[in-house]
């Protein structure tokens, strides 16, 4: 498995120039690494600053969403009793997935891409007329979101995100931008 996502991260870091930025594996993932992208465009002046709050705060507007506007996603997944599901994921650290991305594009206009390591084409989540630049993210093992970052945005000497560690070979311990393929990170 760790030979799959070694190969995964590095073909997003070469057709991509994306690198992946994790977080943490408590069932709140997707939501940290939305709340991530908010606040980076945001920073960038591509996004109104919003009082975003905490994870809590956001997974409950999620939910919420779902449950009065049911008659708009209901045709995602066909079969689904929504006050089960709502009521199931209304609870911190409970694992959240599609529906909620859905819900989240709906209610910030911000498109978001999926990557996932066991396909190569990306899920793309999007509303009409939004110009914003998407939040890409990653899905490893059916189980963990992560945030992606563009190469160009993580600072020379920054300190090496825990999964790089583990998926690239280097030595080094802070991150070098110059750096653009796995090959050239090993030597």
């Amino acid at each position: 498995m760790r030979e799959r996502l070694r190969e995964f991260f590095a073909r997003l870091l070469q057709d991509h120039a994306l690198v992946p930025w994790d977080v943490d594996a408590d069932g709140n993932c997707l939501l940290y690494a939305l709340i991530n992208g908010m606040i980076g465009l945001a920073r960038d002046g591509l996004w109104e600053w919003v009082n975003i709050g905490g994870h809590e705060e956001v997974r409950a507007d999620l939910i919420n969403e779902l449950s009065f506007n049911r008659n708009i996603y209901a045709h995602l997944d066909q079969g689904l009793d929504f006050d089960s599901h709502t009521a199931r994921h209304r609870d911190n650290g409970e694992h959240l997935g599609s529906l909620e991305i859905e819900a989240f594009v709906r209610v910030t206009g911000i498109p978001v891409i999926v990557y996932t390591d066991d396909g190569p084409i990306p899920l793309e989540y999007s509303v009409e007329g939004s110009t914003l630049p998407p939040i890409w993210l990653a899905y490893i093992n059916h189980n963990h979101y992560m945030k992606l970052v563009s190469r160009r945005d993580v600072p020379a000497g920054a300190p090496r995100n825990p999964i790089f560690l583990g998926v690239f070979q280097g030595s080094s311990s802070t991150w070098d931008p110059s750096v653009t393929s796995t090959s050239e990170q090993q030597e």
